[in-house]
Parts: C-alpha cells; sequence; structure tokens
C-alpha cells in the first residue's frame, strides 16, 4: 500500500471515528438534563443510568445474536473499565456539591489534557502548535460558557476541586480502557461489550450505594420513565457510539471531540430551564467550538504517522495481510 493510499485509509478511519464520537457525545449529553428531572441521591441515578442500560444492552445484544461470551484475555480490561466508569460518576456527583455544576464540569473536562499528555507520552503523538493550543482554549472557551466567572466557590471548594481532579482522573483513564477494549482483537460486538462494562459499573455503583445505606426504592413512574430514558440514551446508545469511534482517533482528538458534551448540556439547560444565557456564555460556545476544530482538523506535529486501530467488531473490514507488514515496518522503522 502507498504512502497516500495509507494516508486516504485513515483519513477515512479518522473520518468515521469523529461521527460515532460526536454521535456518542450528543446521546450523553442529555444526561445532566434527566438527573436533574429525578428526584432521588444522583447515586441511585447513577446506579438506576447503569441498570437500565445494561438491560437494554444486553436485549439488543440478544436479538441481534451476538456473542456475549467474554474471551478470557479480555475479561480484566472489561471489569476495570466498569470500575473506572463508577468511580469517575460518584466522584463528580459528589464534586457538585462542594463547587456546583459549572466549576465540577470544566475540572472534570481536564480529562482532554490528561489524553493528550498520554498521547505524547505513551503512544509518541506529535502535536503541531495549533493542536497545543487548542486543548487550553477549548477549556477556556467551556469556562465562560458555564459561568464560572458569576459563580461565587462556598466552603470546602478545595474538596471539590480535588474530587473534579480525580474524576478527571478517572474519566480519562475509563475513556482510554474503553478505547482499549475496541481495539485488543476482542471478539464482540461493540453492543456486547458496553452490555458487560456497564454491568460491572453497575455493581460497583450498586456496592458504593449500599455501602452508604443509600434506599433502592423507586419513588413513582415518572422518576421510573426518567430513569429507564437515561439508561437508554445516554448510557446504551451514547457508549455505545463512543466505543466505535474511539479507537479510530488518537486520544487527543478522541478528547476535544468529547467536549461538545458540556457545551450541548448548557445547551439544552437553557432551552429545558430557561438558564440565563449571556453574550460572555455565547463567546465561550464559540471559543470552545473554534478551539476544538482547531486541534481536530489541524494536521499533526512533523513526521507523526496516524496508526489508527480498528476493533474486531464487525463494522469495519479489517487490514489487509499486506497492511499489517506495512504497519510493521513503520513501527520497527
Amino acid at each position: 500500500m502507498s504512502q497516500s493510499q495509507r494516508h486516504h485509509h485513515a483519513s477515512g478511519m479518522d473520518k468515521r471515528g469523529v461521527a460515532f464520537v460526536l454521535s456518542g457525545a450528543f446521546c450523553i449529553s442529555f444526561a445532566a438534563f434527566f438527573v436533574k428531572g429525578a428526584p432521588i441521591d444522583s447515586s441511585m441515578v447513577a446506579f438506576y443510568r447503569l441498570f437500565f442500560g445494561a438491560i437494554a444492552l444486553f436485549t439488543v445484544a440478544v436479538l441481534q445474536k451476538a456473542p456475549l461470551r467474554i474471551p478470557r484475555q479480555c475479561l480484566g480490561i472489561i471489569v476495570l473499565a466498569g470500575a473506572l466508569f463508577s468511580g469517575d460518576l460518584i466522584v463528580w456527583h459528589k464534586s457538585i456539591l462542594y463547587v456546583g455544576p459549572g466549576i465540577a464540569t470544566i475540572i472534570a473536562n481536564f480529562q482532554v489534557i490528561l489524553l493528550a499528555v498520554f498521547g505524547v507520552v505513551v503512544l509518541h503523538e506529535r502535536l503541531s502548535l495549533p493542536q497545543k493550543l487548542s486543548a487550553p482554549l477549548a477549556l477556556v472557551g467551556l469556562a465562560f460558557l458555564l459561568g464560572i466567572h458569576n459563580q461565587a466557590l462556598p466552603a470546602g471548594t478545595i474538596t471539590g476541586v480535588a474530587l473534579a481532579l480525580l474524576s478527571a482522573c478517572f474519566y480519562a483513564s475509563y475513556v482510554l480502557t474503553l478505547r482499549r477494549t475496541q481495539s485488543i482483537g476482542l471478539k464482540m460486538a461493540p453492543v456486547a461489550n458496553m452490555a458487560w462494562v456497564s454491568l460491572f459499573c453497575c455493581i460497583f455503583t450498586g456496592l458504593f450505594c449500599l455501602a452508604n445505606g443509600l434506599s433502592f426504592a423507586i419513588p413513582d413512574v415518572r422518576t421510573g420513565v426518567i430513569l429507564a430514558v437515561l439508561g437508554i440514551v445516554c448510557q446504551s446508545l451514547g457508549w455505545v457510539l463512543l466505543s466505535i469511534g474511539l479507537p479510530h482517533l488518537t486520544p487527543f482528538r478522541a478528547g476535544l471531540l468529547m467536549l461538545t458534551q458540556p457545551a450541548l448540556s448548557y445547551l439544552w439547560d437553557s432551552l429545558v430551564y430557561g438558564t440565563a444565557t449571556e453574550p460572555l456564555n455565547i463567546f465561550g460556545a464559540a471559543l470552545a467550538i473554534a478551539a476544538s476544530g482547531m486541534g481536530i482538523y489541524s494536521p499533526a506535529g512533523k513526521d507523526h504517522r496516524p496508526t489508527p486501530e480498528t476493533p474486531a467488531s464487525g463494522r469495519y473490514p479489517p487490514p489487509s495481510s499486506q497492511d499489517k507488514v506495512t504497519h510493521i515496518r513503520e513501527r520497527e522503522e
């Protein structure tokens, strides 16, 4: 395969990855809207989000006749993904109690910086100057969008910031682990893969709720419907789309794309709950979008060779034997 053919192949994978990750972020952006409408403890909302999500995913997997058996060599990484996402949900919800949703969301989205560091240090990804500037600019835009400048910091700010930073670590680790589950030759469809991840995450979150003496009772039908939709749309559909798209993008680009999630969440909050929107909020949204686009579509640094990983999900054709030989030679060089 020629260099131009390889570049075209990689670009095609990037376009598919961008489409899937953006679609997934769009679905997940409704999570805050549903969480607001559920009158139960935030940790219980997380549990039922995962519970209903797992039920929906297993149902779809059975209807598709997708194999549900987990290959023995992949069990550990799937369990780890569930534990990491459970930790992210629990810690982030707690950070909101100390510093509010705006600041907690901004700090938690430092995951894009952590993913960029991982890409550079571990994967030896070379970032161009526009890419290096894009992540900080996107976070500044997100700060203006969510109105961090208007929020008075309550007591316990240090604790809240620390929890939000821990949430960012959990989230970045989860994204990388989820990306790995679909790029290590795992012979599972994305739906089956996410079904198991959601189930293990549900178990870890449920154990946390039990340890804290929380009630698992759903107070009324309306709350049950909200929790079911949250699980089906945000957990099932959203994360399946993300799990398909993540292996086709570098961690840095994936992290930038996922910043669209809090921006869209703010938009739904404004439209449904009437959250006040000021010119600075609009400027922040424009800056975040522009910075993300700059980082996603800017050429990579000099000598960077994109090496998208193709998941064994049946969604995309596997590389030919010649592609594999060429890829091995490039890595050896």
